[in-house]
């Protein structure tokens, strides 16, 4: 089933966000150890609210948070209820994302359920695997579908716009699809960008 895209949000993941999502609570962890995945200051407040339009924004301590419906590519496992909320002035991050605590990982992040790369010992981190980026995406009927790739650039058979090709030379970042309309095929775990 093919959607217009409307906006984008994206991360690179780094070895901190990679050791929050999987590594098991340690000895001497405080009861609000990180379990998160980081958004930059690039996406900013008026990014966030203009991507959750339709939600209610939450106050938190640290400033707005929005709890959404989110789906996932290459996994039919129903809509999860995420949030994402401002930590402290230079970022946001998506919440509860680690395994090892049997939270609310997104089901396309989920290496049980789409193949998302996982480490050989979550007590060991060291690295993150090569260009692996999660997303979300904002379809203009208003749903949000989260999704992952790992690539450094686009395959040949893939199809890129000027800001779709863009994603892969930045960490994080937000973008509207206002250069020309772009569909969404919701059928495809891997690469669902496809032209009109």
């Amino acid at each position: 089933m093919l959607q217009n895209v409307e906006s984008i949000v994206f991360r690179k993941l780094t070895t901190n966000d990679y050791v929050n999502i999987y590594r098991p609570k340690q000895d001497g962890d405080k009861g609000g150890y990180q379990k998160f995945i980081d958004f930059s200051s690039t996406i900013t407040r008026e990014n966030w609210r203009d991507f959750f339009r339709n939600y209610d924004e939450k106050s938190v301590t640290n400033g707005p948070a929005w709890d959404f419906e989110l789906k996932s590519l290459g996994i039919f496992q129903g809509i999860q209820i995420q949030r994402i909320s401002q930590r402290r002035p230079t970022t946001f991050n998506i919440t509860e994302q680690n395994l090892s605590e049997n939270q609310t990982r997104v089901f396309a992040w989920t290496p049980d359920l789409t193949g998302f790369p996982e480490p050989d010992d979550p007590n060991n981190i060291t690295t993150v695997p090569d260009s692996l980026y999660v997303y979300i995406v904002r379809l203009q009927n208003g749903e949000h579908w989260a999704g992952w790739f790992q690539t450094d650039q686009p395959k040949e058979d893939w199809y890129v716009n000027t800001k779709i090709k863009s994603i892969f030379s930045k960490n994080d970042g937000y973008f509207v699809f206002d250069d020309g309309p772009v569909a969404f095929d919701v059928s495809k775990q891997l690469w669902p960008f496809t032209k009109l």
